[in-house]
């Protein structure tokens, strides 16, 4: 299944009794693409939790483009070379000239990252994001709604102990999904309890629109009805 094929990408959240659903854009594929391209491993982990934070938020953001963009460093504006997070960073680095130039080089990168085309998006990337919305790829870990970078990669004992710090700092729940030292570290927020993030692929756009248009249940039903037939 490749990004411009007819039909589109449903997403649907269920929290606090209610039910809302969104389809993806082409921008919004694309961005996540790109964020899931430097984000690092494990790339489905990272997928999900993308979504089930935009779920969880949903309709905080006007789209998910812009809420990946505000979120994966990668791509976030606010991280290229004039934005201002990138700026604050350069200022607590208080004259370390080899940490500044680092981050200058990174800022420029993050700017050329966030403007990559479909076409060089890597195949292993795609086909996460397709594997997702085909069905063949639900959430390990459905209660993530943040990721972050390893804070030490020493050992296990050492970065175990750093990431359940950082969470009881946060508040979080640690979530155990990936190798420790090579992967991010996921966790869960109190907010994402009780929230249920659906993911498919809906071959009619004009099916996926009518589906949206259904009340709670029969929206539900009307989705997998679509999926099955068209899969």
């Amino acid at each position: 299944m490749q990004e411009n094929q007819p039909g589109s990408r449903v997403l649907v959240f269920q929290k606090s009794g209610r039910e809302q659903r969104y389809v993806l854009t082409d921008a919004d594929y694309l961005d996540l693409a790109r964020a899931l391209e430097r984000e690092g491993p494990p790339k489905l982990g990272v997928a999900w939790t993308l979504i089930q934070r935009f779920g969880m938020l949903y309709p905080l953001y006007s789209s998910f483009s812009t809420f990946v963009r505000a979120y994966a460093q990668p791509i976030n504006p606010d991280w290229f070379p004039t934005g201002k997070r990138h700026l604050q960073a350069i200022e607590q680095m208080k004259g370390d000239l080899k940490a500044i130039a680092f981050e200058n080089q990174q800022a420029q990168l993050r700017k050329q990252w966030a403007a990559v085309p479909l076409s060089q998006i890597g195949s292993d990337t795609r086909h996460v994001i397709d594997s997702i919305f085909s069905g063949q790829a639900p959430s390990p870990i459905p209660a993530s709604s943040h990721y972050a970078a390893p804070i030490t990669r020493k050992d296990v004992e050492t970065a175990t102990a750093a990431r359940a710090a950082f969470a009881q700092r946060r508040n979080y729940q640690v979530l155990d999904y990936g190798n420790i030292l090579t992967s991010n570290w996921f966790y869960g927020e109190a907010q994402m309890r009780g929230v249920k993030v659906m993911a498919m692929y809906v071959a009619s756009t004009a099916l996926a629109l009518l589906a949206i248009g259904l009340t709670s249940g029969a929206a539900i039903g009307a989705l997998y009805f679509i999926k099955r037939i068209t899969s």
